[in-house]
């Protein structure tokens, strides 16, 4: 099971995705959760190194994981091809790992962590430019206040960004307003 956490994860932080993004992209037929056969595409569209049994344990991995009080072999999973899981249990697996085993079995380096969703990663962005530019948080504040009301809209954040170099795009910056913003 732990082999093939690795190689997910490995797969997505190389893709450069976020865990929101895996998500969706697991949900091959798009109905919100993820099946036993949306696992299985996923593993196959990715070309990783499984076994069905292994697919199988990782699926139920994730049951578990949304919902603890299970046994991975019992009721859920174990080729159980109704249970679906949901965001939160695949999210736990994949943060059990790092995927750097395999990243640099095959030389490759990627300093950035997986991320849970594009609000942390602007968030991550904009901490860096705060310490590098020495700023304390309310000088700040300021600086992405563009039009200077004391609040942080939308325009503010995209003009800021911009001109701070985040190289963050405008559905990250909502997304990272919706879950922070006031």
């Amino acid at each position: 099971l732990e082999g093939a956490v690795e190689q997910v994860v490995a797969a997505i932080r190389y893709n450069g995705l976020t865990i929101e993004d895996a998500y969706s992209a697991f949900d091959h037929d798009g109905d919100g959760v993820l099946s036993l056969g949306d696992v299985r595409e996923a593993c196959l569209t990715l070309k990783l190194d499984v076994t069905q049994d292994e697919v199988e344990l990782l699926h139920a991995a994730m049951l578990v994981e949304q919902d603890p009080q299970q046994d991975a072999l019992g009721g859920l999973g174990g080729g159980d091809q109704a249970a679906t899981v949901k965001f939160e249990g695949f999210k736990r697996v994949l943060q059990s790992t790092s995927g750097d085993e395999i990243l640099n079995s095959r030389g490759i380096q990627i300093s950035q962590t997986l991320k849970t969703s594009h609000a942390e990663t602007v968030a991550d962005a904009i901490a860096a430019v705060l310490v590098y530019n020495g700023l304390s948080i309310e000088k700040g504040y300021a600086a992405f206040d563009v039009d200077g009301d004391g609040l942080i809209s939308m325009q503010d954040l995209e003009k800021a960004s911009g001109s701070l170099g985040l190289g963050s795009d405008s559905e990250s910056l909502a997304k990272f307003l919706a879950k922070w913003g006031g």
